[in-house]
Protein backbone atom coordinates (compact mmCIF):
# COMPACT_ATOMS: atom_id res chain seq x y z
CA UNK A 1 0.00 0.00 0.00
CA UNK A 2 1.25 3.48 -0.87
CA UNK A 3 0.39 6.19 1.64
CA UNK A 4 0.45 9.99 1.46
CA UNK A 5 0.46 11.98 4.70
CA UNK A 6 -0.59 15.61 4.36
CA UNK A 7 1.07 17.51 7.19
CA UNK A 8 3.96 15.04 7.19
CA UNK A 9 6.20 17.49 9.05
CA UNK A 10 3.72 18.18 11.87
CA UNK A 11 3.49 16.44 15.22
CA UNK A 12 0.81 13.91 14.30
CA UNK A 13 1.93 13.32 10.72
CA UNK A 14 5.51 12.71 11.84
CA UNK A 15 4.36 10.33 14.58
CA UNK A 16 2.26 8.30 12.13
CA UNK A 17 5.08 8.21 9.56
CA UNK A 18 7.62 7.04 12.14
CA UNK A 19 5.30 4.26 13.25
CA UNK A 20 4.67 3.15 9.66
CA UNK A 21 8.45 3.02 9.08
CA UNK A 22 8.98 1.04 12.28
CA UNK A 23 6.17 -1.48 11.67
CA UNK A 24 6.28 -1.60 7.86
CA UNK A 25 2.54 -2.17 7.60
CA UNK A 26 -0.85 -0.63 8.20
CA UNK A 27 -3.00 -3.26 9.84
CA UNK A 28 -2.29 -6.44 7.88
CA UNK A 29 -1.24 -4.65 4.67
CA UNK A 30 2.46 -3.99 3.99
CA UNK A 31 3.48 -0.41 3.20
CA UNK A 32 5.19 -0.24 -0.22
CA UNK A 33 5.72 3.54 -0.37
CA UNK A 34 5.26 6.64 1.74
CA UNK A 35 4.88 10.26 0.65
CA UNK A 36 5.25 13.00 3.26
CA UNK A 37 3.82 16.35 2.17
CA UNK A 38 3.88 19.68 4.02
CA UNK A 39 4.44 23.40 3.36
CA UNK A 40 8.21 22.79 3.56
CA UNK A 41 9.66 19.41 2.58
CA UNK A 42 9.58 17.19 5.69
CA UNK A 43 12.78 16.03 7.36
CA UNK A 44 13.94 12.56 6.25
CA UNK A 45 13.13 9.45 8.27
CA UNK A 46 15.78 6.72 8.35
CA UNK A 47 15.38 2.95 8.38
CA UNK A 48 12.40 2.35 6.08
CA UNK A 49 12.19 -0.90 4.12
CA UNK A 50 10.19 0.97 1.45
CA UNK A 51 10.79 4.21 -0.48
CA UNK A 52 9.84 7.51 1.15
CA UNK A 53 9.35 10.75 -0.81
CA UNK A 54 9.32 14.24 0.70
CA UNK A 55 7.49 17.09 -1.02
CA UNK A 56 6.87 20.67 0.04
CA UNK A 57 4.06 22.79 -1.34
CA UNK A 58 0.58 24.18 -0.88
CA UNK A 59 -2.25 21.67 -0.43
CA UNK A 60 -4.49 23.99 -2.49
CA UNK A 61 -2.27 23.26 -5.48
CA UNK A 62 -1.39 19.66 -4.55
CA UNK A 63 1.38 18.41 -6.85
CA UNK A 64 0.57 15.29 -8.85
CA UNK A 65 3.67 13.66 -7.31
CA UNK A 66 1.99 13.79 -3.88
CA UNK A 67 -0.83 11.49 -5.03
CA UNK A 68 0.06 7.78 -4.98
CA UNK A 69 -0.43 5.95 -8.25
CA UNK A 70 -2.27 2.63 -8.49
CA UNK A 71 0.87 0.48 -8.72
Amino acid sequence: MKITILGGNGFLGRHIATRLVREGRLGNVPVTGLMLFDMAPPRPIEGASFPISYIGGDVVALPTAAIPDDT
